[in-house]
């Protein structure tokens, strides 16, 4: 899966510039992003860690819209790439709106879906590539890429079958043929491969307060990796910063 210099696979590791720890939840559908990211909400707000939880598409007023035309405008059946420029439409007004802010202001932020959802749906299981999917979303990302990328795990038979028995209906992308998904989840296993670092697999067929504990504990492990890396930028600007916490 070639990729653009942003891609999280390269030489070239790429951090947003903000204080805040930015996390992203990936995974086919029916894998329980939507549950954990629900669950570490209420986990962050009981340990008093400020956390801001978002989505895509949908995260914003005009996402709310885009959504619609997305997942359930029948009417609606978009190209490849028209799709491609719809999500990306979704992520900077998401990325503007809310998640930059929060990271200047030093929270959490879980997203439910980044960037890595298009390269998975767009660019490997509709056959645009990932290079064009990183050329689209090149402006729309504003420099902005997780820290961490936490992918739950599971075979998409099994995802879908999860879907639909919780929710009784299937939006379109649900709806689409089983070898898509198949392309979806090998799409995921791909970039894991590419970037292991900054990738954590959970498995997500475990019960769901398991799956809970093994993130939160990832995320304080996170926090610790996140404020070395912020103290190491401050010494590098500024040396003198380490001599006074020597003397």
């Amino acid at each position: 899966m070639a990729g653009g210099p942003e891609r999280f696979n390269g030489h070239q590791a790429i951090y947003h510039p903000y204080s805040g720890l930015y996390l992203d939840f990936e995974g086919g559908e029916g894998s329980g992003k939507t549950t954990q990211a629900e669950l570490l909400q209420r986990r962050m707000k009981e340990s008093g860690l400020e956390y801001v939880a978002v989505r895509e598409p949908g995260g914003t007023v005009i996402g709310i819209e885009l959504r619609g035309m997305l997942l359930t405008r029948e009417a609606m059946q978009p190209t490849a790439i028209t799709e491609a420029y719809l999500f990306a439409a979704d992520r900077a007004q998401l990325i503007g709106e809310k998640i930059i802010p929060a990271l200047q202001a030093g929270y959490i932020v879980g997203s439910d879906r980044c960037v890595l959802s298009s390269v998975a749906h767009q660019g490997y299981a509709q056959g645009l590539g990932s290079d064009v999917v990183w050329a689209v979303n090149r402006v729309a990302l504003q420099g902005v890429l997780p820290d961490r990328v936490i992918l739950l795990n599971i075979e998409p038979e099994e995802g879908l079958r999860r879907r639909q028995e919780s929710r009784g209906e299937l939006n379109k992308i649900d709806r689409r043929a089983q070898e898509y998904h198949r392309k979806v989840y090998e799409a995921y296993l791909a970039m894991v491969q590419e970037d292991p670092r900054r990738w954590y697999v959970v498995d997500a067929t475990l019960p769901k307060e398991e799956q809970n504990e093994i993130i939160f504990d990832l995320i304080l492990h996170e926090l610790q990796e996140k404020a070395a890396r912020v103290a190491g930028l401050a010494y590098a600007r500024n040396p003198s910063l380490l001599l006074r916490m020597t003397t």
